[in-house]
């Protein structure tokens, strides 16, 4: 029973260790006695010290080889093996000593103890020596693998060169071929230095006639260069000048100022022309740039294939122009005329056209009208307005290219139905801006029912005179402030007050970091004019109530925006506007005016407009809160000044929801009859890919042929007194790139061009 429960007690090393530490060795001594107390034979107090100390030091010697292989995992082992307890020692032992040898056993006792004391302390030391020994062998050991990896590094590098030294034992190159080689490098530079002594004789020569030319230079400067630029004998301007004035013209230098800019120019260099053209011949060669522009186009342009007709009229100071643009198959836009029509008819359109393509058949001397042809064979689209003069010009070339076709194509006969039809067929697109335009009008229309039922008939308004026909209280208002406070075009300068409000409100935009007003002029033609420039009048209304009660409304202009401004629900639809601005109207540019998107893509774009406008009249409030997006995630959103006053809550976002409500429905409906061509079921949705491919250049918009009407009316205000043809000459250089054109040729090509160009001058002005 005794030996079971000696079994069962289990203290181990870590424990006995931990107790020591903490009470020390007498405590421990008495500890591991109370817990050996159940065995029979009891050890001597003198048993347990020795264990204890037998487990300090075989710790001692673990802890110092830990860092060996194994040593950790032999230490941890140590630690959680059991104490061993020491056992009695029965032979030394006798149950009963004699009283008369007890004292001399006591003192064999003490006297044998001492002796173990001194051998314990002796085995102490050699096992302190012991520990000594293993550490140095480890650091032996390390030493000796240390050297084993130097070695092993040593011979690596040994290798190395060895390799290095056979590589380069290689390449040397014999010594005979070598001492060539010297004997080739001495006689170069001998050569060489023979060389240089003949070049410093010619630089000395060269030096001397240098010194005679400079003094020749400097003779003829004093007596002051003359540059020839008109030839006596022949009566001409040389190419150079013409070609020079071509191009002060293109720089916009007026005629009566080319030759006083050609004389300033060359007194830089201290030269006179021996004769400069009057003003008259220099708009001669004006007209001359027109004949070289339609030879360009003859030879370039009528060789492109896929082209696409863009059509446009304007009337400018009494008079109607009518403009002829295209663009090819690689997106390059060109000008093929500009003249005067009589009136704005589909038939008078066609004929100003045929004129033009005439005209490009006499300036190349082709055969049988080729130019005119292979130009009308290769156009495939037309651009426009949604005008009905300009569809029924649409029909009208449709009929005449079918006409013109069976004699470009030779076997054109041959061809079946379906054949004829793919060449005949134009493909007749519709300018995407102009759409904006048709939306002002539309919202018009809106906000004047949205106000009627507001005010229960018209809205308030402070003074008659500036009432207009289907213009409700919120568009007045923008018009209005957009002629007293922007500056430009279109602006009333004699009501207005743009100066005044620009200091006032100065430290408004360098707080919101704003270089210059937000608001331009308004003319009514302009695209998105309407919903921009009300976006801005929101933005601005505080500021421009506060002004004109601070500074005072003196005349009936001022009087009648100040009063506008106080209507709560003019501001509100002024808010209505703002946000088509910026979340439709914009991002739709936006998409015009991207070039990666074709026409064609613009099928998808138009169905999600169309969609929108319905999901919108319907969830006016996320709209507002700009979660809801025409376009998605490809939405083009401006998140600028305007942009965020919109998005603040205002207490007019009643009335607001009010007229976005009736503003989806009227544009939605709208957006279905622009689009049509766009939509499921029409017929721009489905084509083959093949006739996709060639509308990938097509514009979107009639932004080119707007463009060129921008230049004539510019022209025509500071030229008065310009002719068409003049003006088309101006037009078609400049836009066309005839200069560069010109000055790729071959010099004398060049000039060939431009001497039949001279010629041509009196054929052209017979136009």
């Amino acid at each position: 029973m005794a030996a079971f429960i000696e079994e069962n007690i289990h203290v181990s090393n870590s424990d006995v260790l931990e107790f020591t530490k903490v009470n020390g060795n007498l405590k421990c001594v008495q500890w591991l006695k109370e817990k050996n107390n159940h065995v029979e034979n009891k050890p001597v107090e003198m048993a347990y010290h020795r264990s204890l100390e037998k487990l300090f030091n075989e710790k001692k010697i673990l802890q110092k080889s830990i860092s060996r292989a194994n040593g950790k995992q032999n230490f941890e082992n140590f630690l959680s093996n059991s104490f061993l307890m020491p056992k009695a020692k029965l032979c030394l032992r006798v149950s009963k000593i004699s009283s008369t040898k007890s004292v001399t056993i006591h003192d064999d006792l003490k006297q044998k103890s001492l002796l173990l004391n001194k051998a314990e302390l002796e085995v102490s030391n050699l096992n302190e020596k012991l520990n000594e020994s293993i550490d140095k062998l480890d650091s032996s050991e390390n030493k000796l693998s240390k050297c084993k990896l130097n070695l092993k590094r040593t011979k690596a590098r040994e290798q190395y060169s060895s390799s290095k030294v056979k590589i380069l034992e290689s390449q040397m190159v014999p010594r005979e071929t070598e001492i060539s080689c010297c004997q080739e490098k001495d006689n170069i530079i001998f050569e060489l230095k023979k060389s240089l002594k003949e070049k410093d004789k010619t630089i000395c020569e060269l030096k001397i006639n240098c010194d005679y030319l400079e003094g020749v230079v400097q003779d003829i400067d004093k007596a002051q260069r003359t540059l020839t630029v008109f030839d006596v004998k022949s009566r001409k301007y040389t190419t150079i000048l013409k070609q020079c004035i071509y191009e002060l013209l293109q720089h916009n230098v007026s005629a009566a100022k080319v030759n006083p800019v050609i004389k300033s120019v060359l007194s830089l260099v201290n030269v006179q022309p021996n004769a400069l053209p009057a003003k008259s011949t220099i708009l001669d060669m004006n007209l001359q740039r027109l004949c070289l522009s339609q030879k360009h186009l003859a030879e370039v342009f009528s060789a492109e294939k896929n082209t696409t007709l863009l059509t446009d009229e304007t009337s400018k100071f009494g008079n109607k122009f009518m403009g002829f643009e295209a663009s090819d198959s690689k997106g390059n836009l060109w000008v093929l005329g500009l003249r005067d029509i009589e009136t704005k008819s589909a038939e008078d359109t066609l004929k100003v056209l045929k004129e033009i393509l005439q005209d490009l058949n006499e300036i190349s001397d082709s055969v049988d009208n080729s130019v005119s042809k292979d130009i009308l064979k290769h156009i495939s689209a037309t651009l426009s307005d949604r005008a009905a003069t300009e569809v029924k010009f649409n029909n009208l070339l449709e009929s005449y290219r079918a006409e013109i076709l069976p004699l470009v194509y030779a076997n054109f006969d041959q061809f079946s139905d379906q054949e004829k039809r793919s060449v005949e067929n134009l493909c007749n697109f519709f300018c995407g801006l102009h759409s904006l335009v048709n939306f002002a009008v539309a919202a018009q229309s809106s906000i004047t029912e949205v106000e009627k039922g507001i005010f229960n008939g018209p809205g308030p308004i402070f003074d008659k005179s500036f009432l207009k026909e289907c213009e409700p209280g919120t568009c007045r208002l923008v018009r209005t402030a957009s002629k007293a406070f922007a500056s430009g075009s279109g602006a009333d300068e004699k009501s207005g007050c743009q100066g005044p409000f620009r200091e006032y409100i100065k430290d408004f935009l360098k707080e919101k970091k704003l270089h210059a007003l937000p608001l331009k002029p308004y003319r009514g033609s302009r695209f998105n004019i309407l919903f921009e420039n009300a976006s801005s009048i929101y933005f601005l209304n505080r500021q421009l109530k506060l002004f004109l009660e601070s500074y005072g409304a003196s005349n009936r202009l001022l009087k009648s925006i100040l009063h506008d401004l106080k209507t709560p629900e003019f501001i509100a639809g002024v808010k209505a506007l703002g946000l088509i601005c910026t979340f439709i109207t914009c991002p739709l540019w936006h998409i015009l005016e991207d070039k990666s998107v074709s026409i064609i893509d613009m099928n998808t774009k138009y169905l999600q407009l169309t969609n929108f406008f319905i999901d919108a009249s319907e969830n006016t409030e996320d709209f507002m809160k700009g979660k809801l997006l025409p376009f998605g995630d490809d939405t083009y959103i401006v998140e600028d000044h305007n942009y965020t006053c919109l998005m603040e809550p205002s207490e007019y976002d009643g009335v607001v929801q009010t007229y976005l409500q009736v503003l989806f429905l009227s544009l939605g409906k709208l957006s279905n009859k622009l689009f049509k061509d766009h939509l499921p079921g029409g017929k721009l949705v489905g084509m083959d890919p093949t006739v996709v491919a060639k509308f990938k250049c097509t514009p979107k918009t009639s932004c080119f042929a707007e463009s060129v009407f921008s230049q004539l009316d510019h022209l025509l205000k500071s030229k008065p007194n310009l002719s068409t043809l003049a003006a088309e000459a101006y037009i078609t250089f400049s836009n066309n790139k005839t200069l560069n054109w010109l000055l790729n040729k071959p010099e004398l090509e060049r000039n060939i061009l431009i001497e039949e160009a001279t010629k041509n001058v009196k054929t052209v002005e017979k136009i």
